[in-house]
């Protein structure tokens, strides 16, 4: 959960237009990074990752938001571990 996501969509315009985006090209599930300085979804593998990451890049070219940086990183370690679900 993230409790900055709604007040920091509503400050910056430009934030609203990603999440817009995203919702409408299958990444509904995608959250935003603190307060915005990033969005991030998490995948079990690499193939849907990189497809996603296709589409979104598709999509952003074709509405005319050009993205700063898209990968498809892994984390550190062990990787996340969901501790519950809503």
């Amino acid at each position: 959960v993230n409790d900055l996501e709604l007040p920091a969509l509503s400050a910056i315009a430009g934030l609203q237009r990603w999440r817009t985006l995203l919702d409408e090209a299958g990444a509904g599930h995608f959250r935003l990074s603190g307060s915005g300085s990033s969005f991030f979804g998490l995948y079990d593998n690499d193939d849907d990752a990189h497809a996603m990451l296709e589409t979104v890049d598709r999509v952003s070219r074709s509405r005319g938001l050009a993205s700063r940086f898209c990968d498809v990183v892994h984390p550190c370690g062990h990787g996340a571990r969901v501790l519950s679900e809503r």
